[in-house]
């Protein structure tokens, strides 16, 4: 048998019986209390009436109840100091020129109308990235405590930005924006059912890595500055 000093709970008994733990506030009890606890231990396995009685005199007895008490406000402030809010994370790095970003923003807001009738949201971040090595493109998904859902970015390839990979921007894009109204609409996070019906629909391959044989940059070549064009011209 063995004392805690604990916040929530009062006993506790091992499988089998073999170890008991009480508060320490036990270390204090009266024999009306130990009678109570000698009932509650022989009589729970059954939950009798005199289960019943016992466990009320224990749960109110002003002693376990006090330091019960002071254990949780000592714990309060502790507790403050470890709990973080977790905030929405913020979207990476772009490397994108200005002139590139506009793009994007435009050919973007050229899909959601012509591809997806509007329904996605107009402020999503979508930039580019020099970091991806094997990806094309991915979108940062998010659900808040509440369980309602966004978006925290679009993050395509820098390299998509080249001459010879129109084609694989144009699918690219799409893949990901089917992503995001999978998300929003259905809960589908990932290459599910949902998604898979919605780039069919829009258009785009409907499968996990989207792109065909895409040009690479040289080693230690910087991104692209190389802005496609006119948007209706490069979709």
């Amino acid at each position: 048998m063995g004392f805690r000093a604990n916040r929530s709970t009062i006993l506790s008994l091992s499988p089998g019986g073999g170890r008991l733990s009480l508060h320490v506030a036990f270390t204090e009890a009266t024999p009306r209390i130990l009678d109570a606890l000698a009932v509650y231990l022989l009589e729970g396995p059954r939950r009798t009436s005199g289960f019943r009685r016992a466990s009320r005199t224990i749960r109110t007895w002003r002693r376990l109840e006090r330091a019960m008490a002071a254990e949780l406000r000592r714990a309060g402030g502790r507790r403050g100091r470890r709990r973080r809010r977790i905030e929405k994370p913020a979207p990476g790095p772009c490397c994108a020129t200005l002139a590139q970003r506009r793009y994007l923003e435009a050919l973007y807001a050229h899909y959601n109308r012509t591809a997806f009738g509007g329904r996605l949201p107009a402020d999503v971040c979508v930039r580019l990235s020099s970091r991806m090595t094997t990806r094309l493109g991915q979108v940062k998904l998010w659900r808040d405590r509440w369980g309602r859902r966004s978006v925290i970015e679009l993050a395509l390839n820098a390299d998509l930005m080249l001459p010879e990979n129109d084609r694989n921007r144009r699918d690219t894009l799409l893949h990901e924006m089917a992503h995001i109204e999978a998300w929003l609409a259905y809960g589908d996070g990932g290459h599910g059912d949902a998604w898979k019906h919605i780039a069919r629909r829009v258009g785009c391959i409907d499968l996990a890595c989207a792109g065909r044989g895409p040009r690479r940059r040289g080693r230690g070549q910087r991104p692209t500055d190389r802005v496609p064009g006119d948007v209706r011209r490069a979709a």
